[in-house]
This record gives structure tokens, C-alpha cells and sequence, in this order.
């Protein structure tokens, strides 16, 4: 039997949670480890500013601690052409909106890139702003894969809706390798002010631990709550996986029968694309060398 049928005794109802734990268990490793990547990138703007002697200065130099081990890092605010369209993004200073970066780092062997941001809205006490940054976060930690890359773009200036977009390639986990992919994190409240999150993510694998090898879900919950909507659609070494708008009870991974989910706002559930490759790729005008 297909793995969406509502069937719920004997072989297919062990089939049917198997697939769905799948669904949840892929999602929330893959979106779980670029958050993990990208806060790291971006918590290195802490000591980037630690390091600025004068708020009017365009390049920094600096050391970064990362695992016991200090980096030296480069980081240049100057202008630069960001998105590829032959115009220089940025203010040219760390304190004006939008603010343009450039980071290198050195393990010891020389200066690589490491990550570039343009930032819209810078963050403040009361939200994280908005903006886009590209990385490759083995430039200065030794412990990630040397093939992950990503390109994060992100809003969190609203209370009703924030959200995060990643595209990711490379060894994310030890048992997750990504040819190429995108997840996104959506946060809403509802018209109750109870808040709601959409996770989605698509991808093409090299590897992965359940055969997958193309992969597009999207799981909806309410934060703290039992029941999560379940969409998916997969290609998979021994099969296919496919099924929408299933409500699942998330501690039996079985089918929740009894309108659960039937309050959801489900408007981000449509699935993300598969993306085609190069979305993580650095801008060309980030130079592999400092420019200082």
C-alpha cells in the first residue's frame, strides 16, 4: 500500500508512522544545523565589534575564539556589489543602514573568506532586523565539514511574522550530505497570540540515513503543542513518499483523527523548490584575499 493511505491497523498503520516520524526527523535536522551554522557566523559580529577601536572605521583587525583556538580575522565595511548586479550595496560604514561586510579568517594557514553580510536593519534590543550572509563556516572552526556552505536571507522585525530562508550544501550532519538545498523557519502569531511555526525543507542528497534522494516537506505546529500538519513528497532508494495535510500526534507519530489541526494557518505550507545549485556560491566581488 502507498505510504498515505489512512489505513491505521496491521503493516501499512507501521509504515504510515515510520514515514511521518521521517518527515519530522528530516526537516528538523536539516533546519536545525543551518540555525546552528549561521548563529555562529553571526554571533562573530560580537567580537568584530569588540574589536573596533572607533565607530567610524571601515576595517578591522582582530582574533576570534573559536573552540579554545584564536582566529585572526579581517573584516572590511566598505561597499561592495553584494546580489551581482553591478552596484555597490552598503553605507560604507559599520553604523549607517545598510551595512556591508566582509570577513576573512586564518587557522593558521593563510586568509580565506569566511562570511559576508549586507544588513538592512541592523539588530536592536528589541529584534534581530534583517538581512542576507553568505558563509563557509570551516574557514574558522576546524570542527565543521569543510563542504558546508550557506546563504541565509532574514526578517525578524515583526511581532506577527518572522522568519529565516537558508540554502545549504555540503556534510551538515554525519549522516546528512547535501547536494543541494533550502529550509525556512516561518513564525506567526495566530489571532489568538498563540504562535505557529512552519518548517519546510527541500533538497537533493548525496546521503542521508533514511534513502531519501530527493526530499520536499513542510511540518505546522502551534509552540507547545502536541499536533503538527505534515506535507510531503519524496523520492527515496526503496520507494516514494507521498501524502498532505496529514495531523499527527507528535508523540505517537500516528494519525490525530479528531480536527486538531483543522485551526492552523496553513499559508506557508506550499513546498520550497529544489534549488538548482550556486545559490550558497560567494559574491565574486568577495575577493579571496583582504582587501586590506
Amino acid at each position: 500500500m502507498p505510504e498515505d493511505s489512512d489505513t491505521d491497523t496491521g503493516q501499512n498503520a507501521a509504515t504510515q508512522r515510520n514515514a511521518y516520524e521521517r518527515v519530522v526527523r528530516n526537516a528538523a535536522t536539516i533546519v536545525y544545523r543551518f540555525h546552528r551554522f549561521a548563529d555562529e557566523a553571526l554571533a562573530r559580529g560580537a567580537d568584530i565589534r569588540a574589536a573596533m577601536t572607533d565607530p567610524n572605521q571601515t576595517q578591522v583587525t582582530g582574533t576570534f575564539t573559536i573552540n579554545a583556538v584564536q582566529v585572526a580575522f579581517k573584516a572590511d565595511f566598505a561597499a561592495f556589489d553584494f546580489n551581482g548586479d553591478g552596484h555597490l550595496e552598503g553605507s560604507g560604514n559599520a553604523h549607517t543602514e545598510p551595512v556591508a561586510l566582509r570577513v576573512w579568517a586564518d587557522r593558521g594557514s593563510g586568509y580565506q573568506p569566511y562570511f559576508c553580510a549586507l544588513v538592512t536593519k541592523r539588530p536592536t534590543t528589541a529584534n534581530l532586523g534583517t538581512g542576507s550572509v553568505y558563509a563557509k563556516p570551516s574557514t574558522a572552526n576546524a570542527s565543521v565539514p569543510e563542504s558546508v556552505q550557506l546563504f541565509v536571507d532574514y526578517d525578524r522585525t515583526q511581532d506577527d511574522h518572522k522568519w529565516n530562508l537558508a540554502h545549504v550544501s555540503g556534510r551538515v550532519h554525519p549522516n546528512y550530505t547535501i547536494l543541494n538545498g533550502s529550509a525556512r523557519v516561518d513564525l506567526r502569531a495566530n489571532v489568538g497570540g498563540i504562535l505557529e511555526k512552519t518548517v519546510r525543507a527541500s533538497a537533493a542528497f548525496a546521503s542521508n540515513p533514511y534513502g531519501f534522494q530527493t526530499y520536499q516537506g513542510s511540518v505546522h505546529c502551534q509552540l507547545g503543542g502536541t499536533f503538527a500538519l505534515l506535507s510531503a513528497q519524496a523520492t527515496a532508494t526503496t520507494g516514494q513518499v507521498s501524502f498532505t495535510d496529514k495531523c499527527v500526534n507528535l508523540t505517537t507519530h500516528e494519525l490525530a483523527t479528531g480536527g486538531q489541526c483543522d485551526s492552523f494557518d496553513t499559508q506557508d505550507m506550499v513546498f520550497l523548490d529544489i534549488p538548482i545549485g550556486g545559490e550558497t556560491t560567494f559574491p565574486a566581488a568577495f575577493p579571496a584575499t583582504p582587501t586590506f
